[in-house]
């Protein structure tokens, strides 16, 4: 789950279907970028994950012939491993291979705070949307540092403003307010479980450690606390609707 993407305002591996969430498809493209396939991988990132020793696409190019002497993927071969992109069973499972390698790389920094089910699924997408070292960023609670183009490219234009002047102008509070909410409002692990009974997902907002809010401008009126709750709705923004970006921090 490398590299970085934005949302899009329609999931670019589902095409509209019957409910807001769409139906997958194995041949989709991005509209911009290089993202394709089911699980949306870029182009780098589908031939880097294949260098990586015991990784899923390692294993499946080696079967193939079709690494080089370096334990690269050889010029002659490349679109051709490009195009396995395009192959369900092989987008599923070099989508698995980088999630788990993703959530082992924030374990290891200590940055995993709920191991159940549901909670490691959320940890996955987030490291899926911002790659594995953005999460870590993410999950630490400390400002972020974002570039007009990461903003840009995954907080709606439309939303901007609205976020921005919820959490006190802070880009970095905001962009988080937004990422959880469209997390909370979207990604729901439960769809995907053959026997969800019992099974609770937490918001995301309580799975990494919460940065202290924006400093109030001097104009803004104090907002009632909640005890032991969390940030009150109109803080972080309704969570998004239905058509918006179906997380895009591409693979």
């Amino acid at each position: 789950m490398a590299g970085r993407r934005k949302p899009p305002r329609q999931s670019s591996a589902r095409k509209p279907g019957p409910d807001r969430y769409g139906v997958w498809d194995p041949k989709s493209r991005a509209k911009s970028g290089t993202a394709s396939g089911l699980t949306q991988f870029l182009r780098d990132t589908w031939l880097t994950s294949a260098q990586r020793q015991g990784s899923y696409l390692n294993g499946r190019a080696r079967d193939l012939g079709w690494l080089d002497k370096h334990g690269r993927i050889d010029p002659a071969h490349r679109n051709e491993f490009l195009n396995l992109r395009f192959n369900a069973e092989d987008s599923i499972n070099a989508a698995l291979d980088d999630a788990s390698n993703n959530i082992a790389y924030l374990r290891a920094r200590g940055l995993i705070q709920d191991n159940s089910p549901a909670a490691l699924a959320r940890y996955a997408y987030i490291a899926h949307h911002e790659g594995a070292a953005g999460a870590a960023a993410y999950l630490s609670g400390d400002p972020l540092q974002l570039s007009d183009k990461h903003w840009n490219r995954n907080v709606p234009r439309r939303e901007q403003a609205r976020y921005l002047a919820a959490n006190g102008n802070d880009r970095s509070a905001a962009y988080r307010a937004y990422m959880d909410d469209y997390i909370d409002g979207r990604i729901d692990p439960r769809r995907f479980m053959v026997d969800s009974t019992g099974v609770q997902v937490p918001a995301m907002g309580t799975l990494y450690r919460r940065p202290p809010p924006p400093p109030m401008a001097a104009d803004q009126p104090p907002t009632p606390a909640l005890k032991n709750g969390p940030a009150m709705p109109e803080l972080r923004g309704r969570p998004p609707a239905p058509g918006l970006p179906a997380g895009r921090r591409r693979w």
